[in-house]
């Protein structure tokens, strides 16, 4: 382990290394520092995180994120969330989540939305929740789907509507969320928010068991 980090470390000393600049008559030169990159610095820390070496992680992670890489910015939500490294502090995660979510990060997105749903380390906010479980659901994210659809069903942070809801529920299903295709299989049953259609029902009730099987 030493040894590859040691090639990191040989490696952003490069990035330290004087630049040559030649004046305006040809002849003298004057060396200037070199800063590492903000890529430079999020491979290194992705690597020390990789390796579990957390506190190191976050030196690099930090300096990455503060110059704007979603990635960093993303990861160390992840970090102050799970406490890697650090003491789990849910304000500091919602805050580097939100910064990768500004970016249209799907993931931190979705994470930004938990957290505001149940009030960890930010004001319990539902109508926030709903704003970006939704952003990440427009990514493709089918826990994201689920969620959104949830609180249309439910009227919770959005205004209750069961299209809307079924809609989010089939685009999760579609994806092979057990859960969605669970609720979309009653709501064709029953007709909620969708026509009612014995066959789709019993094709989701199909998909939702092959699903729980696995």
């Amino acid at each position: 382990m030493r040894i590859r980090i040691s090639i990191f470390s040989l490696f952003l000393c490069a990035a330290s290394l004087s630049a040559q600049n030649v004046g305006e008559n040809g002849g003298a030169v004057q060396d200037q520092p070199a800063e590492p990159s903000a890529e430079m610095l999020y491979n290194l820390g992705k690597h020390l995180y990789d390796n579990e070496e957390y506190g190191e992680a976050m030196t690099y992670l930090e300096r990455a994120a503060n110059q704007g890489v979603m990635s960093a910015q993303s990861l160390l939500g992840n970090m102050f969330y799970l406490g890697q490294g650090v003491e789990p502090n849910d304000a500091k995660a919602a805050l580097w989540y939100e910064k990768a979510a500004n970016q249209g990060d799907a993931a931190s997105q979705y994470f930004l939305g938990n957290i505001f749903y149940a009030g960890k380390g930010v004001v319990n906010d539902q109508r926030s929740a709903a704003y970006w479980f939704e952003k990440a659901a427009e990514q493709d994210l089918d826990m994201a789907q689920l969620q959104i659809a949830n609180m249309y069903y439910l009227g919770q942070g959005v205004k209750q509507d069961n299209s809307k809801a079924a809609y989010w529920y089939e685009k999760a299903a579609v994806q092979g969320n057990a859960s969605a295709q669970r609720v979309l299989a009653e709501f064709y049953e029953f007709g909620i928010g969708v026509k009612k259609d014995s066959k789709k029902a019993e094709y989701w009730q199909k998909k939702f068991i092959q699903n729980a099987l696995r």
